[in-house]
């Protein structure tokens, strides 16, 4: 799987769009995901789908974008990740 499977339907990123924005360990980001959701139930669930497979690739976190600002995030994707307080301030 690549980061383009993260994808369900492409969407141009805009306003309103949610969307994946990946990084790897060091905090640096890899880049948003390929595509953008229509709404936020469907972006996790894509990544509910996903997660182990990313960070198999080197990401580390994500953070969803609803298209103007973070929703939430960083989020680490491994069980044993440090806790929130740890995570980068700023992807």
């Amino acid at each position: 799987m690549t980061q383009d499977d993260l994808s369900a339907a492409p969407l141009e990123p805009d306003a309103g769009a949610w969307q994946w924005i990946l990084a790897d360990e060091a905090g640096i980001v890899i880049g948003p995901a390929p595509v953008a959701f229509a709404d936020q139930t469907s972006a996790e669930d894509r990544l509910r789908e996903h997660f182990a497979e990313l960070e198999e690739q080197g990401v580390s976190t994500v953070s969803l974008t609803d298209g103007e600002s973070t929703v939430y995030g960083p989020m680490y994707l491994a069980p044993d990740a440090p806790g929130p307080e740890e995570a980068p301030a700023e992807l």
